[in-house]
């Protein structure tokens, strides 16, 4: 089981803004509709996808961080979780897949 440290070092406070630079202006209503919970949400191709890509193929780790980030308490905090598993499975920031991954994570924070 990964273990993700809820109080982040100050390198990892810098690697979430990122993050922010992935979150899109998308104004559609779906964009906009909050999410309660990030277990469930996720269609069967989005979580396979997500698993094979930003998971190296752990439904383990990707389960894990879902409950991990959900537990925050806000998407501040979120970021700072998000920011260490994209380190540990190194996590391309060119894909459209962490794209979709980090703007569902901050639905889930409106």
């Amino acid at each position: 089981q990964t273990v993700v440290s809820e109080n982040p070092t100050p390198n990892q406070n810098e690697n979430t803004e990122i993050f922010n630079q992935l979150l899109n202006n998308d104004h559609s209503i779906g964009s906009r509709i909050k999410l309660h919970s990030l277990v469930g949400s996720f269609g069967l191709n989005d979580k396979l996808q997500c698993i094979r890509e930003l998971f190296h193929g752990s439904s383990e780790a990707f389960n894990n961080a879902l409950e991990t980030i959900d537990q925050q308490s806000d998407f501040q905090s979120a970021k700072r979780v998000m920011a260490t598993y994209a380190k540990q499975y190194n996590w391309n920031f060119e894909s459209n897949l962490t794209a979709q991954f980090v703007q569902k994570v901050e639905r889930r924070f409106l």
